[in-house]
């Protein structure tokens, strides 16, 4: 899980091609992932939702989640 993978070009894991390739997947200035902290927000569906490129603040990213977050079943603990 934590070992380390490529994720642009021909040896690129099948999930990043998958991930990159879907309509909502694909990067602003070209495909490639440009740096480690690009993300991938994946809905329950197993769709790509958005992808988030290293500029974006944390903050944005919880905003723009919260309301798939509530449709989740919650865990008790």
């Amino acid at each position: 899980l934590f070992s380390k993978i490529d994720v642009n070009g021909d040896n690129a894991h099948p999930l990043w091609k998958w991930m990159k390739a879907q309509p909502k997947g694909k990067g602003t200035f070209g495909n490639n992932i440009k740096w480690n902290f690009t993300k991938f927000l994946i809905n329950k569906e197993g769709q790509v939702v958005k992808r988030y490129g290293v500029d974006l603040y944390v903050s944005c990213v919880c905003l723009e989640t919260l309301p798939i977050y509530q449709t989740l079943p919650h865990i008790q603990m």
